[in-house]
């Protein structure tokens, strides 16, 4: 499976690259709109946003971030953020980390969501939670 995960480490990262639904078949999906952070580190604004169907495409992490390739790490255990798989590729317009965390850094958008049972679910966490510990890189391009 596409979104299978076997830690919950936050250096897990899975690289999804299939238009394929994000779940297996099996699995029910009952929750269609989803809240969701978006961190956009170019215009320095951390934001809620809405997704419509998350667990049915990811077409709309790759409209929100600007990339045809994601990752999805595992930041805690029921959080996942979805990154541009080649953000550190590209020419880097916006960066950012967590406080604490100096040795691993995202370049580009960044989206954060719940994580059940490996589909996507609403997030929980307070924005005011994710404004305290983002962090803006300086960047050289």
């Amino acid at each position: 499976s596409a979104r299978s995960r076997k830690s919950h480490s936050f250096r897990n990262r899975k690289s999804v690259t299939s238009s394929k639904p994000a779940v297996p078949s099996s699995v029910s999906v009952w929750q269609f709109e989803m809240r969701a952070i978006l961190i956009d580190p170019e215009t320095k604004n951390i934001s809620e946003i809405t997704l419509k169907r998350p667990n049915e495409s990811l077409q709309e992490f790759y409209d929100l971030i600007g990339t045809n390739t994601v990752e999805i790490v595992k930041i805690d255990k029921e959080i996942d953020m979805v990154i541009d798989e080649e953000g550190r590729l590209k020419p880097i317009k916006g960066a950012f980390r967590f406080v604490g965390i100096t040795d691993l850094w995202i370049a580009g958008k960044a989206i954060i969501i719940g994580e059940q049972n490996s589909s996507f679910v609403s997030l929980q966490e307070n924005l005011s939670s994710f404004q305290m510990i983002v962090e803006w890189i300086a960047t050289k391009n």
